[in-house]
């Protein structure tokens, strides 16, 4: 290992900074706005977050390179306790809905959830139906190109959000990701 500070002095001696533009980077310019998107599935791995825990993200990229994240979070423990205004619905059972109905339209069936590949959806087409909602973006939904592929329920007009208890799922569901 080298010397740190000299380390240091080698990064930022290489160049002369004085005639550098600054500009400002706006990365809205490469995010995918609201609407609807043609749109291939680029990405989709498990990820470690900051505060060490773990989420499976779904990366969505159209020919412009803009592109649209989702998260799927990962289960914890405490989120089998009752979400608050939502009756007898969970947390865990939010997360779980979210997976399948996400899942489902990428063409995973709910019997293949705890066993696919991140290669099973990378490269999937369709359209991607984004909404606003205060000043986040929200996932509506995914209709691939090819027909045949199965059918999550979620509400047909893609712009509101699914409702878990639309969504039966199954304690197997919950092993997807490896969570």
């Amino acid at each position: 290992m080298g010397n740190p500070v000299s380390d240091f002095n080698d990064f930022f001696g290489d160049a002369d900074y004085n005639d550098v533009e600054v500009r400002e980077f706006d990365p809205g310019q490469f995010r995918l706005k609201d609407g609807k998107h043609r749109v291939q599935v680029s990405k989709a791995e498990t990820i470690e977050k900051k505060d060490g825990t773990t989420a499976f993200i779904v990366e969505y990229s159209d020919k412009d390179g803009k592109t649209y994240t989702h998260w799927l979070n990962a289960i914890e423990p405490g989120d089998e306790n009752k979400f608050p205004g939502t009756g007898d619905t969970s947390l865990k059972d939010i997360k779980r809905a979210e997976r399948v109905r996400i899942l489902e339209q990428l063409g995973i069936s709910r019997d293949k959830i705890p066993s696919f590949s991140p290669d099973d959806i990378i490269g999937k087409e369709g359209y991607l139906t984004l909404y606003k909602k205060g000043s986040y973006m929200r996932y509506g939904k995914f209709e691939p190109l090819k027909a045949g592929l199965v059918s999550s329920g979620a509400k047909s007009d893609g712009l509101s959000e699914f409702s878990a208890a639309s969504t039966a799922v199954t304690t197997e569901d919950s092993k997807a990701f490896g969570f």
